[in-house]
């Protein structure tokens, strides 16, 4: 093949590339500074959020806490799944079996009917699943974070002292409020969200860096 051929070929096949990684960008860009915000806004406004969870909005509007949870935990496993396979994390399964199931859980959470005046063994599972699967999540992140950096990574260590930083803010809003309220799931939602963007972000540009060289 004459290099002008080469030239031509290299080109359709990185303007697709391009047009693609563009789209996706942007996508990410409103997932993260527009969808997520305006539900956990909303959450709060519909809740009493500094005095309890926004399981409450679980008898008054539960298709709306289904559309909150269900897409901060889709966009978890989104934005996760990329920051792990760009520190090849995840190439042993079970480290990403455990993030979908994680995640899976915070989702079935939702779909359990809660109400807060009773005590019945659905308010016992859906407390458990929603602590079950955040937990798990925060702590493979945590994993992931020092499995990486240990690994050559280098570059996530300002993530790992941000990421400590986040989990800290919200387990400090959860104990002034004696429990999970409404603020400590927003704040860990939205600063996760922002975390997780600013982190693939910094892994897209890592990742260009080291093709061109």
């Amino acid at each position: 093949m004459s290099p002008k051929k080469f030239e031509k070929k290299r080109c359709r096949d990185i303007i697709p590339h391009m047009r693609h990684d563009r789209l996706t960008k942007t996508l990410q860009s409103v997932v993260t500074f527009l969808l997520i915000p305006s539900l956990n806004i909303t959450a709060f406004i519909m809740t009493d959020a500094l005095r309890s969870n926004l399981s409450q909005l679980s008898m008054h509007a539960p298709w709306f806490l289904f559309l909150w949870g269900s897409c901060s935990a889709l966009n978890f496993l989104y934005m996760s799944r990329l920051c792990y396979g760009h520190c090849h994390y995840t190439q042993k399964k079970t480290r990403s079996l455990w993030l979908s199931v994680s995640c899976l859980c915070m989702v079935l959470c939702l779909l359990i009917p809660y109400d807060p005046v009773q005590e019945n063994i659905l308010n016992q599972w859906h407390v458990r699943l929603g602590f079950i699967g955040t937990a798990c999540y925060v702590l493979q992140f945590f994993h992931f974070l020092l499995t990486s950096i240990n690994e050559g990574w280098l570059f996530l260590r300002p993530f790992l002292y941000a990421y400590v930083l986040l989990c800290f803010i919200s387990l400090y809003s959860t104990a002034l409020s004696g429990g999970v309220t409404g603020m400590s799931e927003v704040i860990f939602s939205c600063g996760m969200s922002l975390y997780l963007y600013l982190l693939v972000r910094r892994c897209d540009t890592f990742r260009n860096r080291k093709d061109r060289f």
